[in-house]
This record gives C-alpha cells, sequence and structure tokens, in this order.
C-alpha cells in the first residue's frame, strides 16, 4: 500500500504472506509506529465507506491530490485518488491488474495449477469489472475514512523511546542480600 500527497512525498506499507505485521519500506532509523494508526491505514479499503455518488459531469472542478494505491496478493491494484472541497472529500476509485497474463489450458494440469489458472482469471475480470461499474462516478467518503488515507509519515511515526537510566542500572546491579525472616532465624 503506498500513499502519496499532493507535494508527491509518498510512503509504503507492506505485509509478509503470513499477514502477522505491518512494515514500512525505508523507516527512519530511531522511528516506530504510533498507536494503531499504520494498522488502520493499511485497512481503510476493508471498510470503505460511501455517502453520496456523482456522476463526473456534474462534480464540481476538483483537484485530486492524495492518491491511495493498494495491491492485494491476487494481483489486483486498487487506486483511490482524493480531492478535498470545503468540508467534503471526493474519490475516484479504479482497478488495475497486475499480474502474469493468464494463458488457457493447453495441456492436462495438476488440479493445484487449474485452481492457479482460476484464481489469475478471476483477478483480471475483478478489475475489469470494477473500472466498468466505477468510471465515470465520483464518491462523497467521510471525513474519517479520507483522515485516515492520507495519513502523513509523520502523522505514523513516532521516536523509539530512550532505554530508562534506572532499568539499565537495575540490569547491572548485584541484587540485594535476602532479608532474614524471624522463623529463618531460629
Amino acid at each position: 500500500m503506498t500513499v502519496t500527497d499532493p507535494n508527491q512525498s509518498s510512503y509504503t506499507l507492506t505485509s509478509p504472506p503470513d499477514g502477522t505485521e505491518i512494515v514500512m519500506e525505508s523507516m527512519p532509523a530511531g522511528k516506530q509506529f504510533k498507536g494503531s494508526n499504520a494498522s488502520s491505514l493499511f485497512g481503510s479499503l476493508s471498510y470503505f465507506r460511501i455517502d453520496d455518488v456523482l456522476p463526473s459531469a456534474k462534480a464540481p472542478s476538483l483537484e485530486f491530490n492524495h492518491s491511495y494505491v493498494c495491491e492485494l496478493k491476487n494481483h489486483v491494484l486498487y487506486t483511490v485518488r482524493l480531492a478535498k472541497d470545503k468540508e467534503k472529500t471526493y474519490a475516484r476509485v479504479s482497478a488495475r491488474y497486475t499480474g502474469p497474463e493468464p494463458e488457457v489450458q493447453k495441456q492436462v494440469e495438476s488440479e493445484d495449477k487449474l485452481k492457479e489458472r482460476e484464481a489469475l482469471f478471476l483477478a483480471k475480470d475483478t478489475a475489469e469489472a470494477f473500472n466498468h461499474r466505477n468510471s465515470g462516478w465520483i464518491y462523497v467518503i467521510p471525513s474519517y475514512k479520507a483522515e485516515e488515507m492520507t495519513r502523513t509519515q509523520s502523522d505514523l511515526l513516532e521516536d523509539i523511546p530512550a532505554p530508562k537510566p534506572e532499568a539499565d542500572a537495575a540490569k547491572t546491579a548485584s541484587p540485594a542480600p535476602a532479608a532474614e525472616t524471624p522463623e529463618a532465624a531460629k
């Protein structure tokens, strides 16, 4: 997933195949993710909400200067271009298949190979159908979703806190002798 702002500054978040964590490509040294901002940004398209729909011809003159691009594991790349006009945020959406060109079966293949081939055809069809349904339309999205999708890199990161001196001193100090209990003294 890549977010680009009007100044063409961008950052990319990825998730390994097991999907257990989110990683920022070229994470600045000494930085870490701030709270859950990265995970909510990474999942923005999962719960994409639309408040209104306008034909492109009837929409106000807009400058779509933010982009949110997300490529799924099935090779479909979704692009959301965002524009702000007064209190409303508008979105244009598109999809593109980026995987290998699916080929028609020419020989007998295993069940697994057939499923892989079918997945490629389905992904390509999904992108084409998405564009067919959404071209010519502009969507009004809620402000919270727009804020989530346009977070800057500085909104996502914070400095890694320095270790506390007391904690370091406690690790290196020798343990204190155990106090004798009255029962142990007998």
